[in-house]
């Protein structure tokens, strides 16, 4: 049983030195580029990339962009309002974690919560 154990082991442990050789030979110093578009009440049809065929708005850079670029166009987001979406990304946590649950009111003197 304990030889057994050990071959496991010592196995796995050639496995994940392996994975690392081969990883980080790889050339991984390229950082990689992304943009994130967060837009408050825009619709699913309000881009013309979303529906080539009717070219109704005006979009002709996120056309490019959206041709160009690789689309994400399954997506969730943590909170219906914007306040909680925009702190999540600036924190990197959810809403609930991160102190803002709620849209910020014009007369609103919050900020994100100190840590």
């Amino acid at each position: 049983m304990a030889a057994g154990f050990t071959l496991f082991l010592l196995s796995g442990m050639l496995m994940c030195g392996l994975l690392l050789y081969k990883v980080s030979q790889h050339g991984g110093s390229k950082k990689p580029n992304f943009i994130i578009i967060l837009a408050d009440d825009i619709g699913w049809g309000d881009l013309d990339a979303n529906q080539p065929d009717e070219k109704r708005n005006n979009t002709p850079h996120l056309n490019l962009m959206a041709e160009q670029g690789q689309r994400l166009t399954d997506f969730h987001s943590p909170a219906s309002t914007c306040s909680p979406s925009r702190a999540a990304i600036l924190t990197g946590r959810y809403g609930l974690r991160n102190g803002v649950t709620h849209n910020f009111a014009v007369s609103s003197l919050a900020g994100l919560p100190s840590l």
